[in-house]
């Protein structure tokens, strides 16, 4: 038998080509890597929708009120936020959970609105020595439901963004499996179930300051 009767009787499949360099995959990959490719393609779109409300926000970002009543929206929230995700879940190590508007923000990818400051919720159990002694480093300042501080904005030092962290003993079901949401240029844990929370957050922060 010639070489060409043997390739007459080889069904030769056709491979279907894959996205990646030009080159042939075996079908299976390449269904494997279309999945993929639609997978990052969800989460390009998850940033690009934080970005966009980002530079919505840009134009918010003078404070209102007078005294004691300033609020701060846009850019000032973004970098007070990234500075306090520095802090909080980079070098202190806590699982820090963000609340209010601003988390409600961040969960719906809206452009921050102007709130009077940023509250995260801690629960006792974390407060370490080591993460007591970070604090103080920080001067945080201890108060009656937890911890503040105020963030000055870089080359802007007349605004202040305040920043509370309120630190509750009871057990609250949404905060034990926090949920992981963009903010800015990093991640938040929000309460979960979100609305949960939602619907009983006024009396969660009167626990707070009781």
């Amino acid at each position: 038998m010639t070489n060409g009767q043997i390739l007459q009787q080889v069904d030769i499949k056709p491979v279907k080509p894959s996205k990646v360099s030009g080159t042939s995959l075996p079908f299976a990959e390449s269904s494997s890597l279309d999945i993929r490719d639609k997978t990052i393609d969800v989460a390009a779109m998850d940033k690009l929708r934080i970005e966009e409300a980002r530079k919505e926000a840009q134009g918010n970002d003078k404070p209102q009120g007078n005294g004691d009543k300033k609020t701060y929206g846009g850019e000032h929230i973004v970098k007070a936020l990234n500075d306090a995700f520095d802090r909080l879940y980079e070098s202190a190590a806590l699982r820090a959970i963000l609340l209010g508007d601003i988390a409600k923000a961040c969960r719906e990818s809206k452009p921050f609105p102007q709130v009077e400051q940023i509250e995260f919720a801690l629960p006792q159990s974390a407060l370490t020595y080591e993460v007591k002694s970070l604090f103080t480093t920080w001067n945080f300042r201890k108060t009656k439901f937890g911890y503040e501080y105020e963030f000055s904005i870089p080359l802007q030092w007349d605004i202040k963004v305040p920043v509370k962290i309120y630190v509750y003993k009871e057990k609250y079901r949404f905060f034990e499996v926090p949920d992981r949401v963009w903010a800015g240029v990093d991640g938040a844990f929000v309460p979960n179930p979100f609305d949960e929370y939602w619907k009983m957050r006024n009396k969660i922060q009167r626990n707070f300051k009781d």
